[in-house]
């Protein structure tokens, strides 16, 4: 574990960009792919109260609007303008945290003994060297080696499987797979460094 500060970023970067794409699963009765995203209870519950914080805003606002639409002066000004633009990035974002929510898979920090949103952790990756740092963090930075939960290799590490098939973070020694863009790519875990939610609000 002392070893593994002197590992550079860069080697990291260049193998998770363009990886962070959300993972999908096939689901027949639903005729389609499902994304899944990941994240703690703690990011749940933010995103459920910017979601109620937005239904407050949204009612009045759209009932503001729909008065000024009826009145011919205000209906060509510049306020009225702000307002729809306003209530627009208020409904994208409605529909992107319900969206969001709706596949939301809820995965707890378990510790420093296995890997967790927030951990730092240095992996070997198959046909890679040197070893490299990652940390796993909601806001993805692939140029300081940080992977959101819903990357490749972030996921495969997130749901790591003990010796009776269930699902946990995976732990230091052990090697997991990863379903990478180029095709299923071997991660052994060599050090757990830290976990670091706070990661998550940088």
């Amino acid at each position: 574990m002392k070893n593994s500060a002197k590992y550079g970023k860069t080697h990291a970067a260049k193998y998770i960009e363009g990886g962070n794409s959300l993972p999908t699963n096939s689901n027949p009765a639903l005729r389609g792919r499902v994304e899944v995203v990941v994240m703690t209870q703690a990011d749940k519950e933010a995103l459920e109260a910017e979601l109620r914080e937005i239904d407050a805003q949204e009612g009045p606002l759209s009932r503001e609007v729909a008065r000024m639409n009826m009145d011919k002066d205000d209906a060509q000004s510049a306020t009225i303008v702000a307002r729809r633009s306003e209530l627009a990035t208020l409904t994208r974002r409605r529909d992107e945290i319900v969206r969001t929510l709706s596949n939301a898979q809820v995965v707890e920090a378990s510790g420093a003994d296995t890997v967790s949103i927030g951990s730092r952790v240095l992996v070997q990756i198959a046909g890679q060297a040197p070893p490299v740092q990652l940390q796993i963090c909601r806001n993805g930075n692939a140029k300081a080696g940080r992977i959101t939960p819903e990357s490749p290799i972030a996921k495969a590490l997130l749901e790591g499987v003990d010796r009776d098939g269930r699902r946990q973070g995976a732990k230091e020694g052990d090697t997991v797979v990863a379903k990478t863009p180029s095709g299923p790519t071997e991660i052994t875990v060599l050090s757990i460094i830290s976990v670091d939610e706070g990661c998550n609000d940088t």
